[in-house]
């Protein structure tokens, strides 16, 4: 016994080292796949269902995590047997503590990447000019942070950015202000506290920055500010581990031109985005070994948003694993755990806020299960799912060629126990559900950028270390490629340098409008408005996002075509906003104060005299030629007399095979009880005065048949080569007339052109 005991005391000495923790956790990874194998042997029949589509019920996928354990466990077992067995083989009196399988006296050597990062890499040669690339650095970083507040302010001003969640930040601020919470009344008819539905304290540091300029067009220029500030931990993280000016300003390059950072920024406003910097910072003072400032960096980002906390645990064991930092990595794996279970199951609800796993995750959890446990109980089941769920996504895999390809792939250069800092960001963006995540135009790739960077800093300083000259002489090549590969990608996919051009936001004559009525709303007054009007008006204490109304004392609406109508979505989206609107008018609950241009506002108890008006002007519409679909392919053709410049124009040579002939077709509203008439305003040449140039009609896909219907033959234009109006009065019979058409069916005979087709709302 005493033998058996000495030699499990060994055993436990070797195993108390990370550095041996490979061999342990190689047999736990064997004996799970052997039991994986022979359980997916004798379970055949509904094996593709399982591996492919995750079908399992839950009391076999319990069963079946009992038999992987098991595996591990045996694995391990196994294992520590035979490494008992060979080292009870070692001659008395042989040298020990040289070989790190040696258990002799559980001694082994400082891990690999212990012994390279035991200090700071020693800075490049200075030169005359030590401080130039860093003064380069903030050159390129203030020129990208200057193009980027600049079109993110043309954005805003164009109406193009968003309730959410531009407005619901810039309200949250406000009331930190004025409230002394994030209050926000986006979300419903009841305020709720935002840090409730994402905890993140770090934007109280936002907050005396915000008031100086309490609008949303400071949170835009903060967020570029701070995105464009990744590029200095960057550059010294890069330059300290490299020794190499040029490796690093290589690096900030592909950093400002990469396309998931210009996603980031001009995806409205969001917290996540300052996640970048801190990160970047932490990782530059780990390296550098200063913990305090380090310390400061991984708080400031733990409290950008709860899922963060995860990346500080993935950090935390890296510099336990591969750093030698016992306590201080410990110490970051332990908080950052106990911070995201707190936040996730006790602050977060207790404000009544949810962390939405279901909803992100949904499509990858395993029947039966949900929140965390659910992603859980995949992963550790169903490890062939997780590869088809995300490399079986060609969207996922191109995400993840657009995240990898501006950094010339050099990232996979880093030491594969670095990769452990980028498994919780990876892992939300390829088992996620929801596709916006995975898309680079949106602000979800803001928590993986910094850990890609550093992966690719750390596979550069590898390649420099390398004991091979010829390795080692391929970092400059680097440089060329890292340039061209980012700026290739920007071109591509970025804002930087595109292929298509600026593509800067212009602001037209309907914009200026709701300018207007944006200022007649009082700074004090609450207000119910449209997803893409909100932002304009977030600054108060209360605001509903339409078709929210509750105590709204004003209503500020809009029935433009192109109008942002978010919630709603999709074709009717206009339709479903104005059903909505109308009985707020009808009722007489709010009078009308103003209107042009299909904009509204309507204060509560105001004279509803004008009213019946506003409905009319609500449910009419005019339809330019250019923007309705349509069966031929030739572009708008100009016309000096068309409005807006542009028509549809069909000749006879233009004539399809197929017999379609439809000049427009669409737009497949949905029309409410009442009164219609439909006006094409029309021009044609060269036709017969008996040839029929085109049918029109009003096409109900309630009835299946047209509500009203004419032939044009060329002789009804009083004046050939001129525009005139052909108009058709219908009614609805009470009802609503579900997708209707309004269509110009092309004769054949000479040329026709289309300016627009006018709906108008003639009474009940």
């Amino acid at each position: 016994m005493t033998r058996y005991g000495s030699d499990l005391r060994r055993l436990a000495a070797y195993v108390r080292e990370p550095a041996n923790w490979r061999d342990p956790l190689l047999a736990a990874i064997g004996g799970y796949s052997a039991a994986l194998a022979a359980w997916s042997a004798s379970h055949s029949a509904g094996l593709a269902a399982f591996l492919l589509r995750n079908e399992l019920p839950l009391d076999a996928r319990r069963a079946l995590v009992g038999w992987l354990l098991a595996g591990a466990i045996a694995g391990l077992v196994l294992w520590a047997v035979l490494r008992l067995r060979a080292a009870r083989r070692v001659p008395a009196g042989a040298a020990v503590g040289r070989d790190p399988r040696d258990l002799g006296r559980g001694a082994v050597p400082p891990a690999p990447d212990t012994v390279r990062d035991a200090g700071a890499s020693p800075a490049p040669r200075g030169g005359r000019w030590p401080a130039m690339g860093l003064i380069l650095t903030l050159i390129l970083a203030a020129g990208y942070a200057a193009f980027m507040v600049a079109l993110s302010l043309a954005r805003h001003d164009a109406y193009l950015t968003n309730a959410f969640d531009m407005g619901i930040h810039d309200q949250a601020l406000y009331n930190v202000l004025h409230s002394g919470y994030m209050r926000t009344t986006l979300y419903g008819p009841y305020a709720i506290d935002y840090i409730g539905d994402h905890f993140s304290p770090t934007l109280f540091l936002l907050v005396p920055f915000y008031a100086l300029r309490q609008d949303a067009t400071t949170l835009l220029v903060l967020q570029s500010l701070f995105l464009a500030a990744g590029a200095v931990p960057l550059f010294l993280l890069a330059r300290l581990k490299t020794r190499s000016e040029g490796l690093a300003l290589a690096l900030v390059a592909a950093y400002l031109l990469h396309p998931a950072l210009h996603g980031t920024n001009l995806d409205d406003f969001h917290q996540i985005a300052l996640v970048v910097v801190f990160l970047l910072a932490a990782f530059y003072f780990l390296e550098l070994g200063r913990d305090a400032p380090f310390l400061l960096a991984l708080a400031l980002a733990l409290m950008v948003k709860e899922e963060v906390a995860l990346t500080v645990v993935a950090i935390g064991a890296y510099a336990f694993l591969a750093k030698g930092r016992r306590t201080l990595g410990a110490s970051l794996v332990v908080g950052g755990l106990i911070y995201f279970a707190l936040v996730i199951g006790w602050v977060m609800p207790m404000l009544g806020g949810t962390p939405q796993i279901d909803k992100r995750f949904g499509g990858f959890m395993a029947e039966g299960t949900d929140g965390a446990a659910g992603v859980a109980w995949t992963l550790i089941s169903n490890p062939v799912y997780t590869v088809v769920h995300i490399f079986g996504n060609p969207d996922k895999v191109r995400y993840l060629l657009q995240m990898l390809l501006p950094l010339a792939l050099v990232p996979f250069l880093a030491p594969a126990s670095a990769w452990m800092v980028a498994l919780p960001a990876l892992a939300i963006v390829t088992l996620t559900t929801e596709p916006a995540q995975y898309d680079i135009a949106y602000h979800y790739s803001a928590h993986l950028l910094p850990a890609l960077f550093y992966l690719a800093v750390l596979g550069l300083a590898r390649l420099k270390r390398s004991p091979s000259a010829r390795m080692a002489a391929v970092a400059p090549m680097l440089v060329v490629a890292i340039l061209v590969a980012a700026t290739g990608m920007s071109y591509l996919y970025g804002r930087l340098l595109p292929r298509a051009g600026a593509a800067w936001p212009q602001r037209d004559a309907h914009d200026l409008v709701v300018d207007g009525f944006v200022a007649q709303v009082p700074r004090e007054a609450s207000v119910s408005t449209l997803g893409g009007i909100a932002p304009h008006l977030t600054a108060r204490k209360t605001i509903y996002l339409f078709p929210d109304v509750a105590d709204a004392e004003y209503l500020l609406l809009d029935t433009d075509l192109g109008a942002n109508y978010w919630p709603y979505e999709g074709l009717k989206a206009r339709d479903q906003s104005i059903a909505s609107m109308l009985p707020h008018v009808t009722s007489g609950e709010f009078g009308l104060v103003r209107s042009e241009d299909g904009v509204y506002l309507f204060r509560r108890g105001h004279d509803a005299a004008g009213n019946e008006a506003a409905v009319r002007g609500m449910l009419s519409t005019r339809y330019e030629a250019e923007e309705m679909r349509s069966d031929f392919d030739a572009p708008a053709a100009p016309d000096a007399g068309a409005s807006g410049g542009l028509a549809r124009l069909v000749t006879p040579a233009q004539r399809r095979e197929d017999g379609k002939a439809a000049l427009v077709y669409g737009p497949y509203t949905d029309l409410q009880p009442g009164n219609y008439r439909a006006s094409y305003v029309m021009k044609a040449e060269g036709t017969p005065e008996d040839a029929v140039v085109a049918t029109v009609d009003v096409f109900s896909h309630t009835d299946g048949y047209p509500r009203a219907v004419q032939e044009v033959r060329g002789g009804d234009w009083q004046t050939p080569g001129t525009w005139q109006s052909f108009s058709l009065d219908f009614n609805t019979s009470g009802q609503v007339l579900r997708d209707v058409e309004l269509r110009v069916i092309y004769g054949g005979a000479g040329d026709l052109w289309l300016d627009r087709v006018e709906l108008e709302y003639l009474g009940p």
